[in-house]
């Protein structure tokens, strides 16, 4: 299956990606930063599953806010990580592409901070993440923007910047060198909103900030006129439908 090859990269990888959020927090997260906080807004004594926890420093955060938060992730050696830097947290190992661990316990939020376009299969995912929460409840997943996301950015003969999209509606699946290698699921934004729909979520936020880089090639006011990232918001309406939906076949590039 192919969520256990995509496990034993991370495996692999764990520790330099370990080192380099403990060094430098995660980079992708100050441009939703403001926005994902005010979004969840008090979670004092709220029940939280930080959904693909990594080593940890999420599902920390969420406890330092009041939280009761719980931390999953597919790969034993990042679950290992974060249970030596946060002992007094709970951490649990789970294939999240074959759903969530077994817990007695039904959420307020479900958060996923750049993970989903990580896992091959997400129709499984995002039906467990329903059973999960309480009815009403909020599930909240952020990930590069499916639109920008590898597109590269061009100068013409006149300078002016432009960026140049191809092949989005062709689900993909592509090889990030970041850490030292993983592949990403590429999916468009209408595959994600399906997903959700059909197991009783109904999007309720939908954010897309400026991009922010810090680049000294690419004009920067030019990097701000579109999202590298995406944060998505839905509520628990109606228990799943099951069997409604499948991901389409993906070709590898």
């Amino acid at each position: 299956m192919q969520s256990k090859d995509d496990i034993r990269d991370w495996d692999s990888i764990a520790s330099a990606y370990s080192q380099k959020i403990e060094a430098c927090g995660d980079r992708c997260f100050p441009e939703i930063r403001d926005r994902f906080w005010t979004t969840l807004g008090d979670i004092g004594g709220k029940t939280v599953l930080d959904l693909g926890c990594g080593q940890g420093w999420l599902t920390k955060e969420l406890t330092n806010r009041g939280a009761v938060a719980i931390g999953v992730d597919g790969s034993g050696s990042l679950i290992e990580r974060a249970r030596s830097q946060f002992p007094e947290l709970t951490f649990l190992v789970a294939d999240l592409a074959e759903g969530l661990p077994d817990l007695d316990i039904k959420f307020d939020t479900i958060i996923s901070h750049m993970v989903v376009m990580d896992i091959p299969e997400i129709k499984t995912l995002f039906n467990a993440v329903s059973q999960a929460l309480q009815p009403g409840g909020e599930f909240f997943f952020t990930l590069p923007h499916p639109c920008f996301f590898q597109q590269k950015s061009h100068q013409d003969v006149s300078g002016q910047w432009f960026k140049k999209v191809t092949n989005y509606l062709t689900p993909e699946v592509w090889r990030i060198d970041s850490f030292g290698g993983h592949n990403h699921y590429h999916r468009t934004i209408e595959e994600y909103v399906s997903a959700l729909s059909q197991v009783g979520l109904l999007v309720s936020h939908f954010h897309e900030p400026p991009h922010e880089s810090k680049s000294k090639r690419i004009d920067p006011e030019f990097l701000k006129t579109f999202p590298v990232f995406l944060m998505v918001g839905a509520r628990k309406t109606a228990e799943p439908e099951l069997g409604a939906y499948a991901d389409k076949p993906r070709r590898s590039g």
